[in-house]
């Protein structure tokens, strides 16, 4: 997969992934100690797992949706889509590539904050630390879903309409999905206006995917069931994603 290794290693040349690392494992080291922890020793286990979350959910945003942008307009501006293409890599196996390179930066967004959190904030009691790494389990999971969904869905409209477009209309549809659905569903709960029911249940529901608040409280893992429906909305979405991204998807040069 030649388009594959060019774009990891494009990525890796850039060396953001290093400032990437050094913010997932500082920042939760660093900020909890801004909180009241002197005075309440027991806060600082959740700020620390809250901290190493909220990182990786403010990398993928900012920088990974961007580089997944980047390498997909520079693949398809400077022809070498069509050159690819001419060694037999068809428009829907590069962007396959392309989603799979940005997939090799995506999976330590999604590890290394499970990983501080289990080795670094599982609580004493066995009970609850089997509760904290099935919940870490579990949100990585969830996270990595939403991730390469969004992660598919830049890349192709990126080809299409560039960089800055591409990435600014799959930032404002995750910054909807993640926050601004919450709002709509205070909504459809104080009032009862058609228009914004059928606007909420076609929205959507990225913020599943955020699993801080059950960290923070330390509510414990999701049940089986409620998992199951969370994950398999969440790959509903992500079909929609990649079935989107086939139709938009393009390697004609752009302007």
């Amino acid at each position: 997969m030649p388009l594959f290794r060019l774009a990891v290693i494009t990525t890796i040349r850039q060396n953001m992934w290093i400032l990437a690392l050094l913010m997932m494992l500082l920042l939760p080291t660093i900020l909890p100690y801004f909180t009241p922890h002197a005075t309440a020793s027991s806060l600082l286990a959740p700020a620390r797992a809250q901290a190493a979350w909220e990182t990786s959910w403010v990398l993928l945003l900012v920088w990974l949706l961007y580089q997944s942008c980047h390498l997909s307009h520079v693949n398809s501006k400077s022809t070498l889509s069509l050159y690819f293409q001419s060694r037999g890599t068809s428009s829907i196996k590069q962007l396959y590539e392309i989603w799979l390179s940005c997939c090799v930066f995506l999976f330590p967004l999604c590890l290394v904050p499970a990983i501080y959190c289990i080795a670094f904030t599982t609580p004493g009691d066995p009970v609850e630390a089997k509760l904290w790494i099935a919940l870490n389990i579990q949100y990585s999971l969830l996270f990595f879903i939403t991730g390469s969904s969004l992660s598919i869905l830049a890349i192709a409209l990126s080809s299409r309409f560039g960089t800055t477009i591409g990435y600014l209309i799959t930032l404002g549809l995750a910054l909807y999905g993640l926050h601004a659905v919450n709002l709509l569903d205070n909504m459809v709960i104080l009032r009862d206006v058609a228009i914004v029911d059928w606007i909420y249940n076609i929205s959507p529901q990225l913020h599943l995917a955020n699993l801080t608040e059950r960290i923070i409280l330390k509510h414990g893992p999701l049940t089986t069931g409620t998992f199951a429906l969370v994950a398999s909305y969440l790959i509903g979405f992500k079909l929609f994603a990649t079935a989107t991204a086939f139709l938009t998807f393009t390697t004609k040069q752009n302007g």
